[in-house]
């Protein structure tokens, strides 16, 4: 079904400060040089017909970020809810936001098992702030591009499945939840950019549609990424399956360069295979919504053309998944000259850049952006377990510009100690020393400089504290209760929210 008017975002909806810190400049390493701008440029071709078209532009001087510190200080105004508001309120998000918008929360909702992700109930505040300001939101998130035994995110029943399973619901997050943008992973935006390595970055088109967008980002570490805050959330998060393989991409060389690939195992074939068919894994076939693969009796089949023609991938690129966590079919890029980790961790960042900026011109400057830096574990969201911390909670941020966001969460984890019995602390990393690069092998500053060097954010920021307000209670929950001292809380009449019941639409949900 086709699935590119607006109309059909409509029917997601629910009806139609401090003192000023001082600027910070240059961080971490140089920006992007020239090596990466000419070697590495330009992968995928231009569209014919693109949904946007991005053109670099000169970055601002410099950009505000609003910071709630972490502490609650015995403040019942200081909740995580309430700082989010605080935050919100200082950098007036809510102009970005016209009446009757649909509004995306583009947020990780975690993978199954893990616990150190962003919070249902923090979720619903920004629901509610948006609420407030006149839209109708919705939680957006994308499927993931691997497939593996451990992964529950690569198709639509199993995020759906996560989603629930980690909290995120319409009851509890107060607006639909969409965590399937992509449709089952080609539905998609092609957005023309003249980007630092992208000339094409390819969204998720339930996403890139809606009229407004928050993203809503965990900041953490990354293990390709090194740290993953708005930008990550975006660039890869934001992505269809066809974008995270080329954001993911691990060879050197213009897009059209052709690869070939070796089968290094075999496939016992399906009905030998323990994991065929089950609840967790699901099939082989699945990982590919165009076709590519087919499991058998006598194993494996694979149609490297349909990578080629229909996704414009590689096997060695996106679907070494399969090779990389438990599967018999092993596949093996044999390309050479064959990079470095710390070149592919460079050309990951600058990719994410790419790609977020391109999502960011989908909404014609309609985008907000909020971080919370909470469990701020060394890997992402992504994997099924959470290591400890390497440092203190640094609260709540928000800005209009991704980079000067993540520039300045960067800062704060450089400035803050190490937790004990973290990976910092056994790195030796203290107070001051930068925490990615020694632990996940590149530096984290390669995103921000990137979108700096396409002029939609800076690394200049000047960091706005935030100071506390009084407790107004309880204002997330208004929407929904009304307080009796005299009596137990009664629940109000509350519209439902309205939901696509098309049957034959692919995010038909049937409960």
């Amino acid at each position: 079904m086709d699935i590119s008017r607006r109309s059909f975002l409509k029917a997601l909806g629910l009806g139609g400060a401090g003192a000023a810190g001082e600027k910070m400049s240059s961080h971490g390493t140089s920006p992007i040089t020239q090596k990466f701008a000419d070697t590495y440029h330009k992968v995928a071709s231009p569209s014919p017909t693109p949904y946007r078209t991005v053109r670099r532009r000169k970055p601002p001087e410099s950009s505000k970020v609003y910071h709630v510190p972490a502490n609650a200080q015995e403040s019942m105004g200081n909740s995580w809810a309430e700082k989010i508001k605080h935050a919100w309120k200082a950098a007036e998000l809510d102009e970005i936001i016209d009446p009757g918008d649909n509004v995306a929360i583009k947020l990780h909702m975690g993978e199954r098992n893990r616990d150190a992700y962003i919070r249902p109930n923090q979720v619903r505040a920004v629901a509610n702030l948006i609420k407030e300001a006149g839209g109708y939101p919705f939680v957006a998130d994308t499927l993931t591009a691997y497939f593996w035994k451990i992964a529950t995110r690569s198709s639509i029943k199993n995020y759906k499945a996560t989603a629930k399973t980690n909290g995120f619901t319409k009851e509890t997050v107060g607006c639909p939840v969409i965590p399937y943008c992509d449709g089952a992973g080609d539905s998609q935006l092609e957005v023309d950019i003249d980007g630092n390595q992208l000339e094409t970055a390819y969204v998720a088109r339930l996403l890139g549609e809606a009229d407004a967008y928050i993203n809503l980002a965990h900041c953490k570490g990354h293990t390709l990424g090194m740290y993953g805050g708005a930008i990550k959330n975006a660039g890869i998060g934001g992505a269809s399956k066809q974008g995270k393989c080329i954001d993911h991409e691990n060879y050197v060389g213009p897009w059209e360069t052709p690869r070939e690939t070796e089968v290094t195992g075999e496939c016992p074939g399906k009905d030998e295979c323990p994991a065929y068919g089950t609840p967790v894994v699901g099939n082989c076939e699945d990982w590919c919504p165009h076709g590519a693969f087919e499991v058998t009796s006598a194993g494996l089949e694979f149609d490297e053309s349909v990578c080629q023609e229909e996704c414009k991938s590689t096997l060695a690129s996106g679907c070494a998944a399969l090779a990389n966590y438990g599967c018999k079919a092993k596949f093996t890029n044999v390309t050479e000259p064959a990079p470095s980790f710390r070149e592919t961790a460079a050309n990951t960042q600058i990719r994410f850049a790419d790609t977020a900026t391109a999502l960011e011109n989908c909404f014609d400057g309609k985008a907000g952006y909020i971080g919370i830096m909470k469990d701020v574990a060394p890997e992402c969201d992504c994997l099924n377990y959470d290591s400890r911390p390497l440092v203190p909670n640094q609260g709540v941020v928000a800005s209009k510009d991704m980079a000067a966001l993540d520039t300045a969460v960067l800062d704060m984890y450089k400035a803050a100690p190490y937790l004990p019995g973290s990976l910092a602390e056994q790195k030796g990393l203290k107070a001051g020393d930068e925490k990615f690069e020694p632990i996940n092998g590149q530096s984290p500053y390669f995103q921000v400089n990137a979108v700096e060097n396409l002029g939609y954010g800076t690394t200049n920021y000047e960091l706005v504290e935030v100071e506390d307000s009084p407790w107004e209670y309880p204002w997330f929950l208004a929407p929904l209760y009304e307080w009796d001292y005299r009596e137990s809380y009664e629940t109000l009449d509350y519209p439902e929210d309205k939901d696509v019941n098309e049957s034959g639409a692919w995010y038909y949900t049937e409960e």
